[in-house]
C-alpha cells in the first residue's frame, strides 16, 4: 500500500477515505495480455488522465462486487464476458491536498478476465483502448495509479506474454 500526505481526516480526527474499486480488466490478445484503459473526460476530477474502470463503493456493497459493477456500468461488460476474477490485487492509498473533494482515496484493485471478443463501450470515459503491460507507462496516470500499474507488471510480467 502507498499513502503520499496522508488522508484528511473526520472531525474526530478519524480518516477519512474515499473506497473506490478499480477492475484490471484484461483479455488474452493475439500478442498476450491486453489491458482495457479509458481517458477520462476533460471536464472530471484528473480530466485527460488515464485509468481502470472504477468508481466508488457503495455502503455494504464488498469491494469485489463493487469492481464488477462498475465494469457494467462504465464499459457495458457484464458477467456474461467475465472468465476470471474479480481476484484481489492491490490496495493503493492516496492523498492529494490540492482537491476540494475525494482529497483522500483508498483504491481497492481487482484482476477481472473478459472473454477475446468482449466489446467494450465507452460509457464512463472518454475514450478506450485495449493496450499491452508493457505499454503501461506511454500513458499519463493519476498519481495513485502507480501501486496498481506495478502491481499489474508484477502478475503479468513486464511483457505479459502468456
Amino acid at each position: 500500500m502507498t499513502a503520499d500526505s496522508g488522508p484528511s481526516r473526520n472531525h474526530d480526527g478519524s480518516a477519512r477515505w474515499t473506497e473506490v474499486a478499480v477492475a484490471v480488466v484484461f483479455r488474452q490478445g493475439p500478442v498476450g495480455v491486453e489491458l482495457l484503459i479509458g481517458r477520462r473526460h476533460k471536464d472530471a476530477i484528473r480530466g485527460g488522465l488515464y485509468e481502470f474502470p472504477g468508481g466508488k463503493i457503495e455502503p455494504g456493497e464488498a469491494p469485489a462486487r463493487a469492481a464488477l459493477r462498475e465494469v457494467e456500468e462504465e464499459v457495458g461488460l457484464g458477467g456474461d464476458v467475465v472468465v476470471g476474477g474479480p481476484t484481489a490485487l492491490v490496495i493503493s492509498a492516496h492523498s492529494d491536498p490540492e482537491l476540494a473533494r475525494e482529497r483522500s482515496v483508498r483504491l481497492h484493485a481487482f484482476l477481472v478476465e473478459v472473454r477475446r471478443d468482449a466489446e467494450p463501450r465507452a460509457l464512463g470515459s472518454g475514450e478506450l483502448r485495449w493496450i499491452r503491460v508493457d505499454e503501461l507507462s506511454n500513458f499519463e496516470w493519476p498519481k495513485a495509479n502507480a501501486a496498481i500499474n506495478d502491481a499489474i507488471r508484477g502478475a503479468f510480467g513486464g511483457d505479459a506474454e502468456q
